[in-house]
């Protein structure tokens, strides 16, 4: 069994790698993920708010317009202002 010598794959033509090696590579990954989580986390919280409002939007439109009652985040529907229930 050939250790790796870090001469890159030419002097290693089985690509085999030391256990230093495969830890200094998941810690890599790791990290990268652990970052690319918490981007996503941080972008999904600013984001949120404002993309919710542009998709719910049309619906609430329609509900207005129609004299209806438009749903709400818990699932349930909601009276419009001026109707009986209210």
């Amino acid at each position: 069994m050939a250790l790796a010598t870090g001469r890159g794959r030419k002097g290693n033509r089985q690509a085999r790698m030391a256990l230093g090696e495969h830890l200094r590579e998941f810690r890599n990954r790791l990290i990268k993920s652990a970052a690319a989580l918490v981007l996503g986390a941080v972008a999904g919280f600013l984001l949120y708010n404002p993309l919710f409002s542009q998709l719910i939007e049309p619906i609430m439109n329609v509900a207005e317009n129609e004299d209806r009652s438009a749903p709400t985040c818990a699932g349930g529907f909601r009276p419009l202002p001026g109707q009986p229930g209210n």
